[in-house]
């Protein structure tokens, strides 16, 4: 019997040991790529979730709301006239980063009242070259409401359909007073 027959050549354990690591390693990619995409996908519905919940109390502020305006020469900020004639605020706080920018509700107004703001939403962004909150032209009072929530916000002439990073939402929303009995202007 030949004793050279009963085993692996070094050349046949190197070539198996490459192929056996260019699986691994290919495997490894597409379980790191898969995880990308699910956090994604995690991060772009809590963004979603979270945007969803700031429209539906927002439309119901305006909705509820006497008269409203934006706040003179602030895009950023909204006055809410309520049915009893106090008046509220919604506004933007931009924080250093995304993760602390907010969309707030101030039920009175008042600045020398604090600590009964609630925050609408998290991770908002103003989106670039639009207004925060506008009056639509030919209308008293429904108001157009733009912006960003996520962790990367857009950027001037930027689009969610090619940016390949995007996991936010851009919400663009209108909604009128049921109850607009005037119309404040600043």
């Amino acid at each position: 019997m030949d004793s050279r027959k009963k085993g692996f050549t070094l050349v046949e354990v190197m070539v198996s040991l490459s192929l056996t690591s260019l699986v691994v390693i290919g495997g490894f990619n597409i379980f790191i790529s898969s995880a990308r995409h699910f956090q994604d996908g995690t991060e772009h519905n809590t963004f979603i979730n979270e945007a969803r919940a700031a429209e539906q109390k927002i439309l119901n502020y305006i909705q509820n709301a006497r008269a409203i305006s934006v706040t003179s020469g602030n895009a950023s900020s909204l006055d809410i006239v309520q049915s009893d004639l106090t008046v509220s605020r919604l506004y933007y706080v931009a924080g250093n980063s995304p993760e602390t920018s907010t969309l707030t509700y101030d039920p009175n107004s008042d600045p020398d009242v604090v600590g009964d703001e609630e925050i609408l939403c998290r991770y908002v962004s103003e989106i670039p070259n639009v207004n925060l909150f506008q009056i639509l032209p030919n209308t008293t009072s429904t108001t157009k409401l733009s912006f960003y929530v996520g962790l990367r916000p857009p950027t001037n002439g930027e689009t969610a359909g090619v940016r390949k990073s995007y996991t936010g939402a851009m919400v663009y929303m209108s909604a009128t007073p049921r109850n607009n009995v005037d119309y404040i202007q600043n």
